[in-house]
């Protein structure tokens, strides 16, 4: 008997708590009760700085450095410390790490020969 006005008062509870808003129903945040304190990722950085217009897109970026080199692309990359997208390709049986300039699109550094 004491067991079951025991669950009764924890479910009378919770449906307070429920109905006055003191608990969160799971369409207010994705993230569920750690939403506002997940790691955000250098991607998370990167569009949200694209969508600013602070940074050009890595497709933008992709654009400038096949111009340039055309190839085949290996891995891309956005460094959020430095605001660098690096790129590496390979063109014309050659590895490049290309780094390219996420304000101003313009291509900073080319290193031949990576892996």
């Amino acid at each position: 008997m004491k067991r079951q006005s025991t669950i009764f008062a924890t479910l009378l509870a919770l449906t307070c708590l429920i109905t006055s808003g003191g608990v969160a129903s799971a369409n207010d945040d994705p993230w569920g009760p750690f939403g506002s304190t997940y790691a955000r990722s250098d991607q998370d950085d990167a569009r949200d700085a694209v969508r600013s217009g602070q940074y050009i897109s890595m497709e933008q970026a992709l654009s400038t450095v096949r111009s340039r080199y055309p190839g085949r692309l290996l891995d891309a990359a956005f460094n959020r410390r430095s605001g660098v997208y690096n790129i590496k390709m390979l063109s014309e049986g050659e590895v490049l790490l290309v780094a390219v300039d996420a304000r101003s699109g313009s291509i900073m550094n080319v290193r031949r020969g990576g892996r």
